[in-house]
């Protein structure tokens, strides 16, 4: 104790270059020591100190220290103070632009801790009278301290004011910097939004603005849906920006904002429709993905279209039958399997949340995507078993669909054990091009059904497993004979009068002698034995 108070003394002494440089050199557990918040206020002081230094060295180390202040010591007084004595330092009219970069800095590490700030109009003056220099580095630097500051500043109408006026500045480091204040502060403010969203299409539109820029600002437009006026304005932009701006980036930026607005105003959208024609529907904007999706010659155009269906079927309560079989007609005719991966991601949402609607299609799509089961890609595979299985497993309440998913159920799991079969073969002649694991679509998809129809799948498929497993002594079978073997013990506990009944099959694994295998065997009869 007596040499920490020592050290204390020493620490926090008169001689503030000497001090300040013994604090940053110590280790975290020796900065740890200073914890109340006593100890707040005097580490407090020697930063200020380092603040009013004519030594540059002292003043970025003091800056670059302010962090590990906040951390230390989180409480509003200590936090409070820290901020003034920067903001303060900040507006100082002979303080280099690095010096503001480091505050900057400060303000991005710190910036959970600003809602303990107490006196917020006073800081964010501070800052906001850097926008009146004459320095447009020193302004840009500004605007991103209040950028970052936006969970406290959003609601000052006079930061609003400066950064629109900012906008007009011919410095593109300024303009790019205003963009950025602009996007975060209308995430969290209506007031600013709504004049955002009145002046946006007059900026875009302007001859003078560059195209980057324009770009930078449509992505601004995601952010404006608050009420139902701003996100009609918005969307009316989006579409205007579509039809005037056909080049790439400007396409899938304005399909980017549309899809936002569209998720996340979801019961805006539906309330307001009836009152105003102007708003698009879903199902319209469902058709101007699509339309790209398939006319779009642009490989990144359709990829974002898709992305796009993606992410309306994972928000979106339902979405319209006619999009179900506009995605089974394009994963039927397209050949790339990376479209065809996009498309049974969004037919996976889409059979979790509508599963009912798929029965439509059993004849012809359904049946078509069966044949996804024997692609060479495994991601294919998978997520073809998943879909399939989130259809057999729902609950249906017409008897004749319950028998026509029977006989679907059966069908399926007599495929998947080809398959497993098929795969087993092709390990043998070194032309597999995956493994299949314990944790593999396949695998859950045939304990799920099984369990959905014991009675009907169970005895056939259990059979089959075990001959599976049984029919070879290849040792780089090993892991996936494994799955198989898991998959087995996962059902034994409910089925082990079916797997006892192989006794011959169980003597062949076991005189097989692999040690995957026979983990499982073992795991298999330990189940059966309870």
């Amino acid at each position: 104790n007596n040499n920490n108070n020592n050290n204390n003394n020493f620490i926090f002494g008169t001689n503030s270059t000497s001090s300040l440089s013994l604090l940053l050199s110590l280790g975290n557990e020796d900065q740890n020591r200073f914890t109340t918040s006593y100890d707040g206020q005097r580490l407090l002081i020697e930063l200020n100190k380092g603040l009013s230094s004519i030594n540059a060295t002292d003043q970025f180390q003091a800056i670059l220290y302010f962090p590990r202040l906040i951390v230390l010591h989180p409480y509003p007084l200590i936090v409070n103070s820290a901020f003034l004595k920067l903001a303060e330092f900040y507006r100082s009219s002979n303080k280099s632009n690095l010096l503001r970069y480091l505050i900057l800095r400060v303000v991005e590490q710190s910036s959970k801790h600003l809602k303990k700030l107490l006196n917020i109009d006073e800081i964010l003056t501070y800052f906001n009278t850097c926008l009146q220099s004459n320095d447009p580095i020193a302004r840009a630097l500004t605007l991103r301290v209040l950028g970052t500051m936006d969970s406290i500043a959003y609601e000052n109408i006079t930061i609003h004011h400066s950064i629109l006026k900012c906008f007009n500045s011919q410095n593109e480091l300024e303009i790019e910097a205003a963009i950025f204040a602009m996007e975060r502060i209308c995430k969290r403010s209506t007031i600013f939004a709504q004049t955002l969203v009145e002046k946006l299409p007059l900026l875009i539109q302007k001859i003078e603005t560059k195209l980057v820029t324009k770009l930078k600002l449509l992505r601004v437009v995601s952010h404006m849906r608050f009420n139902k006026q701003m996100i009609a304005q918005a969307r009316q932009l989006c579409f205007l920006v579509l039809d005037s701006y056909p080049a790439t980036s400007f396409v899938i930026t304005a399909l980017d904002a549309l899809t936002q607005l569209e998720s996340a105003a979801t019961w805006q959208i539906r309330s307001f429709a009836h009152e105003n024609q102007n708003l698009i529907q879903p199902k319209t904007l469902l058709s101007i993905l699509f339309e790209r999706l398939e006319n779009d010659s642009r490989l990144a155009v359709r990829l974002k279209a898709l992305k796009s269906i993606k992410f309306l079927a994972k928000t979106s309560p339902t979405l319209p039958d006619f999009s179900i079989n506009q995605l089974f007609s394009i994963l039927h005719k397209t050949p790339s399997a990376v479209f065809k991966l996009e498309i049974l991601k969004i037919l996976r949402y889409l059979s979790i949340s509508q599963p009912l609607k798929f029965m439509k299609y059993y004849e012809s799509d359904l049946k078509q995507l069966e044949l996804l089961l024997f692609h060479s890609k495994i991601k294919l595979v998978e997520y073809t078993a998943n879909i399939l299985c989130n259809i057999i497993c729902s609950n249906y309440s017409d008897q004749n669909q319950n028998q026509i998913i029977l006989n679907f159920a059966i069908n399926i799991t007599n495929k998947i054990c080809e398959i497993l079969q098929i795969h087993l073969i092709e390990i043998d002649r070194n032309c597999s091009g995956f493994t299949i694991t314990k944790n593999n679509f396949l695998m859950s998809t045939l304990k799920k059904i099984i369990f959905k129809f014991p009675e009907q799948c169970a005895p056939n498929c259990i059979n089959k497993l075990m001959q599976i497993l049984s029919s070879s002594l290849i040792e780089k079978q090993n892991q996936s004979k494994f799955a198989i073997a898991h998959c087995l013990s996962m059902l034994a506990a409910r089925f082990k009068h079916l797997i006892l009944q192989n006794e011959q099959l169980i003597d062949k694994l076991i005189d097989q002698n692999q040690s995957n295998v026979l983990t499982a065997v073992s795991l298999i009869l330990i189940v059966c034995a309870c």
